[in-house]
């Protein structure tokens, strides 16, 4: 993967006409509860990537393995908040969607008081 390819891509991602859709999943609501910050930083976050963020380390981008999916799901790590962030992105770009699906602390499972904001969070969304 060259730098210019994963540059044109971060391009879609700043892109304002692009609407970015976080999925609410429990790692990405924890790490707001953790950290205290919104929806909106996270958004943040994915505007602000650069090719430095892009995971090399791996097969990336993959194809999207889930039913009734295609197109290709990126893989970034980012320092913000003082915190490494893990986030996984698609573009759907005939609807100028960018899907969020991770924007979460990287490990967030070995962070201190984890497992007393699952338990909070399995009480409001469980």
């Amino acid at each position: 993967m060259t730098d210019d390819t994963i540059q044109e891509y971060i391009n879609i991602l700043k892109n304002p006409k692009y609407k970015v859709i976080i999925y609410n999943t429990e790692k990405n609501r924890i790490t707001r509860d953790m950290l205290t910050i919104t929806l909106q930083d996270q958004i943040s976050i994915i505007r602000e990537l650069t090719v430095q963020d892009f995971v090399r380390n791996k097969e990336n981008p993959q194809s999207d393995e889930r039913k009734n999916e295609v197109g290709l799901v990126w893989f970034f790590k980012k320092r913000a908040f003082d915190k490494d962030f893990y986030i996984k992105t698609k573009v759907i770009d005939n609807h100028e969607i960018i899907v969020a699906m991770s924007c979460h602390i990287d490990n967030i499972e070995f962070e201190d008081d984890y497992d007393l904001y699952l338990d909070n969070d399995s009480m409001i969304y469980g």
